[in-house]
């Protein structure tokens, strides 16, 4: 294939609304020895799951530890070594490479979010995914494809994630504390109460099992000019729940890859960069994105944090047939309130408790909390669009 493209905002520059449809032919190196072993091995995205990560060949695979210590054994040998001849095709997420590889036919895919660094090299792009050995690409049109490949991914590359602790915001009043969990707790703050529209929680429940994920509970705004809720779930595929638990970084590692998947699923954006919030003590993966359903469109934050074991979503949608997010911001506050004052309750209420029995004479068993709910279980479905019918129901 010729350079007919041009370089970006040259003589030809095919970047449209869509997807820019970029390929070079593209021999792959990888840095490695040759006892590295390739097959064509993909994954399914478990839409909504911290187990969203595709595998990149064997030495890739979600959660597989020994692969991943391989690949990084492999890194540490000064070789590059030839893998196969084949294709690349830039988008604007990420390239997709497609040919023989080890001798057998196969496509990989890395987006620039999986990406840590990359440079030009002679005539070749060296390009060092994260959790991976380095990898390079070499083409007779090199010029052009580090051209595209700058302009593409500019900005999106990976970042490690910034960490953040969340105070609750003084103009938030709080009524009473979540305790329909026995594992944790939460301020409810004013206006928020359980939802129960049987029928929407009825399809949501259908939704999150779809997801990988067990509704706990949900909270939803009233009074409130949209639709605003806040859902707590649990993942409950104990084989994702246990390779999370044995590689908790690979979902920060993955969050900006996962949260633009999961944009492009629901004919959405990311919104801003993921962040960790602290919940509680332990780290909560933060992605913010939205979602264009027909007739409505919803602003999403998720948050995705794991506690001895188990894995929970805890996430604010906000859905309305205009612009959700001046809305959002008006209830993020509110959301904020929730995280901020989170405790798990196997440490955090059992110490107070006894504090309190020791100062106001009550049993240790006594929660201090002020209130106690209903339960009512929901849970936000981020599945493709035919998955959210039950949306449009709750806003009307």
């Amino acid at each position: 294939m010729s350079d007919s493209y041009g370089q970006p905002g040259g003589r030809e520059d095919p970047v449209s609304p869509g997807r820019p449809d970029l390929r070079w032919p593209v021999e792959l190196w990888y840095w490695g020895t040759p006892q590295v072993a390739f097959s064509q091995n993909r994954s399914v995205l478990i839409t909504n799951s911290p187990a969203a990560a595709g595998l990149f060949y064997g030495a890739r695979a979600f959660g597989n530890a020994a692969a991943r210590k391989k690949a990084r054994r492999l890194a540490q040998q000064q070789q590059w070594l030839v893998a196969g001849s084949g294709e690349m095709v830039l988008d604007d997420r990420g390239m997709t490479l497609t040919g023989t590889w080890g001798g057998t036919w196969a496509s990989m895919r890395i987006d620039y979010a999986e990406v840590v660094s990359w440079e030009r090299d002679q005539d070749a792009l060296r390009i060092v995914p994260v959790d991976y050995y380095p990898l390079l690409l070499r083409t007779p049109h090199a010029d052009n494809f580090a051209g595209w490949y700058a302009h593409l991914s500019h900005g999106k590359l990976w970042q490690p994630l910034g960490v953040e602790t969340w105070e609750p915001p003084p103009q938030v009043p709080v009524k009473a504390w979540e305790q329909r969990d026995k594992r944790f707790t939460c301020a409810i703050p004013d206006g928020w109460e359980p939802f129960t529209d049987s029928v929407y929680l009825a399809n949501a429940a259908k939704d999150a099992a779809n997801n990988q994920q067990r509704l706990l509970f949900m909270l939803h705004r009233n009074p409130s000019e949209c639709h605003a809720a806040v859902d707590f779930n649990e993942v409950v595929n104990p084989e994702i729940a246990r390779l999370l638990s044995a590689d908790p970084a690979h979902i920060e590692q993955d969050a900006l890859r996962f949260a633009g998947v999961k944009a492009e699923r629901a004919n959405g954006v990311v919104v801003t960069r993921p962040r960790v919030i602290l919940m509680g003590g332990e780290r909560a993966t933060m992605i913010d994105t939205t979602m264009n359903l027909p007739h409505i469109h919803v602003r999403l934050r998720e948050l995705y944090v794991g506690r001895r074991g188990r894995w929970y979503m805890v996430g604010l949608a906000v859905a309305h047939p205009g612009d959700p997010q001046p809305l959002f911001d008006r209830y993020s506050p509110e959301f904020q309130a929730m995280i901020a004052t989170w405790q798990w309750r196997d440490l955090a209420w059992r110490d107070l408790a006894r504090s309190l029995a020791g100062v106001h004479g009550m049993r240790a068993g006594d929660s201090p909390a002020p209130a106690r709910s209903a339960p009512i279980r929901r849970s936000w479905a981020v599945a493709p669009p035919s998955a959210n019918s039950h949306c449009l129901a709750a806003v009307k």
